[in-house]
This record gives structure tokens, C-alpha cells and sequence, in this order.
């Protein structure tokens, strides 16, 4: 009996390697495919040659890469870029809003602001803008001129409220 169950549990831990393995692979195929999509988009922006051809093959690179990891966060943010370079600002929000949801980072904030400007909701961008920069004050020099003014605006309102919350 103490043999089978030896060998049982041999078999059980070389299973669970293999398993390992594989996820293992699949997280490094699902980055490489996230760095191949991101190099060659900012080499085709640079040299002013991104079609939307590209734009749709960078997508099903990064589905498939989304497919291998679902819990990478930067996945889901690159997919919402591509949207958003596709002109699909409704889809590219939406990944935002999931990528928060799986991490909150200061750059998701700052370019789901950029998505509501490109649809002309300006409140909701500068609302983002002041929370992109209230978590990461170095993003400033992202925040488009334009909406510099009001972002300081929507920042002094909301250090305003806390404050009045802490006198309470």
C-alpha cells in the first residue's frame, strides 16, 4: 500500500509540473506577443505607416495573448490603445474600465481621459485627467494643454472636499 501511494503521488506532483510548464509557456508566449504588438506599433507610428490593417492584426495578436493570460492588465490596456487608434473610443473605454477593475494604474486613468475627450465628454476626461495625476503627479506632461486648466480646476475641488470630510 505505502508503494502505490508513493507512486501515486510521484504521478500526481509530475502532472502538476507539466501543468506548471505549460501555464509557464503560455504567460511567456502571451508577453512576447504583447511586446511584438507594442514595438511594432510604436515603429509603424514613427514612421507614419499604421493602417487599420495593422491595428486589426495587433488585436488578434493581443485576443490571442489575452486568451494565454487572463489576468495580465497590460494586455487588456493595449487592447483598449489599439481601439482607441482604431477610432473605437466606446471599445477602447471599455477595456479600460476592465483593466481598472482588474488593477487600478494611474496610466489607465490617463487614457480612458484620453478616449472621453476624443468622444467630447469633456467633464468625465478632466474628472480622469485630476485622477490620473492625483495618483501619479509625473503623468502632467500627458495631460493635453487644453485640458490642463480645468484638470487643476477638478484637483482643487476634490483637495477642497477631502478636506472638508477631514474637518468633519
Amino acid at each position: 500500500m505505502t508503494r502505490r501511494l508513493r507512486w501515486g503521488l510521484a504521478l500526481l506532483l509530475l502532472v502538476a509540473c507539466i501543468a506548471q510548464a505549460k501555464r509557464a509557456i503560455d504567460l511567456l508566449r502571451a508577453q512576447r506577443l504583447l511586446w511584438a504588438v507594442e514595438a511594432r506599433t510604436l515603429a509603424l507610428i514613427r514612421s507614419r505607416t499604421l493602417s487599420r490593417e495593422h491595428v486589426d492584426a495587433h488585436l488578434e495578436a493581443l485576443r490571442d495573448a489575452a486568451a494565454l493570460d487572463r489576468a495580465e492588465v497590460a494586455v487588456r490596456v493595449a487592447i483598449g490603445s489599439q481601439l482607441f487608434l482604431r477610432g473605437d473610443f466606446d471599445g477602447a473605454v471599455r477595456q479600460y474600465e476592465d483593466s481598472l477593475a482588474l488593477e487600478p494604474r494611474p496610466e489607465i486613468y490617463l487614457n480612458m481621459a484620453k478616449a472621453r475627450q476624443a468622444q467630447g465628454k469633456i467633464s468625465d476626461a478632466r474628472r480622469l485627467y485630476a485622477t490620473a495625476l492625483r495618483v501619479d503627479p509625473t503623468l502632467a506632461d500627458e495631460v493635453p494643454e487644453e485640458m490642463r486648466e480645468g484638470v487643476s480646476e477638478t484637483l482643487r475641488r476634490q483637495d477642497d472636499a477631502n478636506r472638508a470630510q477631514q474637518d468633519r
